[in-house]
């Protein structure tokens, strides 16, 4: 996902969410994008963007 060395964790995207990604409009792809990029760099990301799932080392993102 990121292209700098930023990055604190790395994001794996399924074949499906590239499928519905694909499809979405360009306003809600770059939404997408932003919570990303913040997942990816911020220590800290808000419950506003993710909610943790029951597997420990996932995270179910979130628009409000």
């Amino acid at each position: 996902m990121g292209t700098k060395n930023d990055s604190i964790r790395q994001i794996f995207l399924s074949n499906e969410f590239s499928l519905y990604y694909e499809e979405l409009s360009e306003k809600l792809k770059d939404k997408y994008t932003y919570a990303m990029r913040i997942i990816e760099t911020q220590k800290i990301v808000s419950t506003k963007f993710v909610k943790k799932s029951k597997k420990p080392s996932f995270m179910k993102l979130e628009f409000p």
